[in-house]
């Protein structure tokens, strides 16, 4: 399919250069649209490599209209959408505004939907943070909304929790001359498809990582190893060897690396019955087998030190001390207060977990707005 996609993508762009955008419209063929890898490596290959203006307006609004087609048939949980409503799509494209070349290139050509969440969310945080101020829902009743106040004197700092930071990159140089100070929690576990079905691929994770180390400095990204999901696939000598090669590959660009064990929250039951089921992974609370969460911690703990890397717990109980890894705040008020040298008050937060250390802080975060539907995330349905 990918092959004969790129064969057809090459006819598309001798007829985009005799400048023939009707034609394409008429012959992207409904059985290659519909078979996913085909479809989007197709709708790639058109653009795959053109400057901008080679690229007819026409064409623009085609990918725009039949990904949104596709996209409209995965929320009503349907494989692909009819033949009778991509047809529908692309009459409206022909009649809708097209999309700039800009936004074509920056959003329409991600590799999936879930980048594309990613970036239509950056471009919210940063919009909100050059108006200074924010609307957040309470996730539990939506209709509660809270007005964040996000002047930047009133803001001690920020801290971004991150698999994807890539959108975010863009911003950061404006968000510097407004004046706010910012950590980046980055978190890479690299684990199988069947925990992370779309999560950025490890080498993809790890390149990002560096390149906003690069453009911070180390100090203001902390790598995340969490949660730490033992099962009959990833146990503790998955655990030694992937945590290793991690450390290995980031070794230089971060000081600091935090880890937590899977907490069992009721919502995730159904899902980890579900992953048992589809895919014979079973999966331990290993909270309530001390010995071995020990064994694993003591391990991680030789890995950092060998790494130069300082190793913290988040909200974990307080047997874990034993490993060597002692427990930290993630919202660290002494760590932001030494590295941005300013003063900031320092409280721990009383809305938390017992065991959680971090400072006092506003949750700026939404829930279920993340679409790399990891299994074991309480964040999203």
């Amino acid at each position: 399919d990918v092959e004969r996609s790129r064969g057809l993508g090459d006819v598309y762009k001798r007829q985009l250069y005799n400048k023939k955008g009707d034609t394409i419209l008429k012959n992207i063929s409904y059985g290659s649209l519909i078979e996913d890898g085909s479809r989007l490596t197709l709708l790639h290959e058109i653009g795959h490599s053109y400057e901008p203006e080679q690229l007819t307006k026409m064409v623009f609004a085609a990918k725009y209209k039949v990904e949104e087609c596709f996209e409209e048939a995965e929320e009503e949980e349907r494989k692909h959408p009819t033949k009778t409503e991509i047809e529908v799509k692309l009459k409206k494209a022909k009649r809708s505004r097209p999309v700039s070349a800009k936004k074509f290139f920056q959003y329409h050509l991600l590799k999936s939907k879930e980048e594309r969440n990613a970036w239509a969310y950056a471009e919210k945080i940063f919009k909100s943070l050059k108006r200074e101020r924010l609307e957040v829902r309470n996730p539990f009743n939506p209709k509660q909304v809270t007005k964040v106040d996000l002047s930047p004197h009133k803001v001690d700092a920020i801290v971004f929790w991150t698999r994807y930071p890539e959108p975010l990159l863009k911003y950061l140089s404006e968000i510097d001359k407004i004046g706010y100070k910012y950590v980046f929690l980055f978190t890479i576990t690299g684990y199988p498809d069947s925990l992370e079905p779309k999560a950025p691929k490890i080498q993809q994770a790890i390149e990002s990582f560096k390149r906003l180390s690069d453009m911070t400095g180390r100090q203001k990204v902390i790598w995340r190893y969490d949660p730490i999901v033992v099962s009959n696939v990833t146990d503790e000598f998955y655990h030694f060897r992937n945590f290793e090669k991690l450390a290995a590959s980031l070794s230089g660009y971060t000081d600091k690396v935090i880890i937590s064990f899977l907490d069992f929250y009721r919502k995730l039951r159904p899902r980890f019955k579900a992953l048992y089921d589809q895919y014979g992974l079973k999966i331990t609370d290993v909270m309530h087998k001390q010995g071995k969460a020990l064994l694993i911690g003591r391990r991680l703990k030789e890995i950092s030190d060998s790494y130069g890397l300082a190793i913290q717990s988040c909200a974990e109980e307080e047997f874990l001390k034993q490993s060597g890894i002692h427990p930290g705040a993630c919202i660290d008020g002494d760590y932001l207060e030494k590295i941005f040298s300013k003063k900031i008050v320092i409280k721990k937060d009383p809305h938390q977990r017992k065991n959680c250390l971090c400072n006092q802080s506003v949750d700026i975060g939404q829930y279920n707005s993340c679409r790399f539907n990891c299994r074991y995330c309480y964040a999203i349905r």
